[in-house]
C-alpha cells in the first residue's frame, strides 16, 4: 500500500463510503452523508423528517456535525436521502458550507426553492416533493434495491476535490 492522496472521486464513490462506513465520509474538502439504513435510520425519518421534528436530534445528523467538526477544511456536504435532508441541515447551521443532494424528502411542492443543488430522478417516493431539484430519468432504475431512489446515475458525474499525491524521487507517492 502506498500512502497517498486519491485525487477527486465522484459523489457517487464518496456516497457508496459513506454507506460502508454507515454514517459519513470525509475526502479533501467534502463530507459524504449515508442515507437511511438502520432501525434508527427509519425512526428518524419517520419522527424528524423533513418538518415535523427536529432534525438535530437524528442520529445521523450527530453523526455528520462530529464529522464536520473534526474537519474544518470541509466546505461542501453531499447526501443521499436521509443524508441529503442532514446536509440541507448543516448548511442552514454553518455559514460557507455548500451542499448537494440526492433524493432528498425536501417538501418544496411549488419549486420554489433554489437554494441548495439538488438532485432527483423521476418516480423518487422519498423527493417526489422537490420541485426544485433537477430531475433525472434513471436509465436501469430497476437495477438496484433502491429502485428510482437510487443516486448512482445523478452521482456519478459529480465530482470533488480530492487529496493532493505529492511525488517522490523514487516514483512512489507520499
Amino acid at each position: 500500500e502506498r500512502a497517498a492522496g486519491e485525487g477527486p472521486i465522484s459523489d457517487a464513490t464518496g456516497l457508496s463510503r459513506a454507506y460502508a462506513q454507515g454514517d459519513a465520509y470525509t475526502h479533501g474538502g467534502t463530507t459524504y452523508i449515508a442515507g437511511s439504513h438502520t432501525a434508527r435510520d427509519w425512526w428518524d425519518d419517520v419522527t424528524k423528517v423533513p418538518f415535523w421534528g427536529d432534525l438535530r436530534k437524528s442520529q445521523r445528523y450527530q453523526q455528520a456535525e462530529r464529522a464536520l467538526d473534526k474537519n474544518p477544511q470541509v466546505t461542501r456536504v453531499v447526501g443521499h436521502s436521509l443524508g441529503g435532508a442532514v446536509a440541507l441541515e448543516a448548511q442552514k447551521r454553518k455559514p460557507g458550507l455548500a451542499s448537494r443532494t440526492y433524493g432528498a424528502p425536501v417538501f418544496d411542492p411549488l419549486g420554489r426553492d433554489s437554494g441548495a443543488e439538488r438532485y432527483r430522478n423521476l418516480g423518487d417516493p422519498v423527493s417526489f416533493l422537490d420541485r426544485s431539484a433537477q430531475k433525472s430519468i434513471h436509465p436501469r432504475p430497476f437495477s438496484s434495491f433502491s429502485g428510482p431512489h437510487d443516486y448512482s446515475n445523478l452521482a456519478a458525474g459529480q465530482r470533488s476535490e480530492g487529496l493532493a499525491a505529492t511525488g517522490n524521487r523514487d516514483g512512489s507517492v507520499g
